[in-house]
């Protein structure tokens, strides 16, 4: 097939403010090398320079395929296109245009529209889908002549942009239902979890009043004390759901005071020691002497006892945890380093997700409701501060964290 010699195409890259970055395609010759750097509206008619600055505007506002008409003054003088464009590669964006001389416009397709846009970015599928046509459209350009010229090219573009319209139409349902879905299952734990804090109240509250009575046989005694360690630590799981509902929902409020870093991470280890010692497991702790920051220490004691009380439950026998806080300039930073079983490779995608390691036993069978690491890093991150997690299946696992020292940023 012959390509209609009354057709050309252009092909150029820019960045966000319309400056030309690259020429992938000039049939014409229409723009020389000194094109590159220059501002979209300084290359066309005065005509169309509102037309140029709305196009950019359009791109930058919708990241969409768009359909413009702008008359161009190059080398060989005035010359009208019909542009399309969509996000191309690092932020820029691919614009491609086919002439339209009077009275014989291209037939371009007004339904270019939508391309995948950064803000599914986070959904695998759309980033292969944008790669995939980032490849189709190089592959396009560089096979043009071949597959028939210009109207075949942007025949082609067409086509894949329109596929890729149809995939993010159905990703963005998608997405929309999972945060319907989200928002009930927070919902959810919220009431449920809060609708169980009065009965364990009772339950403990009992529990400890019985206790008292001196009456008791041996028996009766060891059983009341069995359901008040049960009840404890379902206090404990329904606390931890009712944080975590707080914190996905962003109602979780820090009550800031000065803190002795050095000192709570003493306290925190040395509540931790008899479980450590039973699991014949070394907890070592080192602090820089009089490290104070503005923390909400309540929280910062409860991340670092979750950490902790992670570190154990995945070391073996005869390993060891050491754990430290040292001044870094305006910042603490805390580091916990076990030598246990380690974090597979597979696991650490969704390690920090809410129930992201809910059916992980520890070493000793010991289960869990998977919320540590993710409240722990929730409650480093609401302080302004870093979190980071290394770890090598079979070798062990280190966590740092740092929290800025003059409390968290306004």
């Amino acid at each position: 097939m012959i390509a209609d010699p009354t057709f050309s195409l252009l092909a150029f890259s820019c960045d966000h403010e319309g400056a030309l970055l690259s020429v992938e395609r000039d049939d014409e010759g229409i723009l020389g090398p000194s094109a590159v750097g220059s501002l979209l509206p300084a290359l066309v008619a005065r005509s169309s320079m509102g037309e140029a600055l709305s196009f950019i505007t359009d791109l930058n506002d919708s990241r969409e395929a768009l359909v413009r008409k702008l008359d161009l003054v190059g080398l060989r003088g005035l010359r009208s296109f019909q542009f399309t464009g969509s996000p191309w590669s690092g932020g820029s964006y691919i614009l491609v245009g086919l002439s339209a001389p009077e009275g014989k416009p291209p037939a371009l397709d007004e339904g270019l529209v939508s391309l995948a846009s950064e803000q599914t970015s986070e959904l695998r599928q759309a980033r292969k889908e944008a790669a995939a046509l980032r490849s189709r459209i190089s592959e396009i350009l560089s096979d043009s002549e071949a597959s028939g010229g210009s109207q075949t090219l942007f025949a082609e573009f067409s086509k894949v942009n329109n596929s890729l319209v149809d995939a993010r139409r159905t990703l963005e349902k998608q997405k929309a239902e999972l945060e319907s879905l989200q928002k009930m299952r927070t919902r959810f734990l919220g009431i449920a979890t809060h609708d169980l804090r009065s009965p364990l109240a009772a339950i403990l509250g009992h529990c400890e009043l019985l206790l008292e009575d001196s009456a008791l046989s041996t028996n009766d005694a060891e059983s009341l004390h069995a359901i008040e360690i049960s009840a404890q630590r379902m206090r404990i799981l329904v606390d931890d759901l009712l944080l975590t509902t707080s914190l996905e929902q962003e109602r979780f409020q820090l009550e800031l005071s000065k803190a002795d870093l050095g000192e709570l991470l003493g306290e925190c280890i040395r509540s931790l020691v008899p479980i450590a010692a039973s699991k014949g497991i070394g907890l070592e702790g080192k602090a820089a002497p009089g490290l104070l920051a503005i923390v909400d220490r309540r929280r910062v004691a409860q991340a670092i006892d979750n950490l902790l009380a992670n570190a154990i439950k995945f070391s073996v026998e005869g390993g060891g945890i050491e754990a430290s806080v040292t001044s870094d300039g305006d910042e603490a930073c805390f580091e916990i380093l076990d030598h246990g079983v380690g974090i597979p490779e597979a696991r650490m995608r969704t390690i920090f997700s809410p129930f992201g390691a809910m059916s992980t036993r520890g070493t000793s069978g010991e289960g869990g409701t998977g919320l540590g690491l993710y409240i722990s890093k929730r409650i480093v991150e609401s302080h302004g501060g870093r979190f980071e997690l290394a770890s090598i299946e079979g070798s062990g696992t280190t966590i740092r964290f740092s929290l800025p020292r003059s409390g968290p940023p306004e």
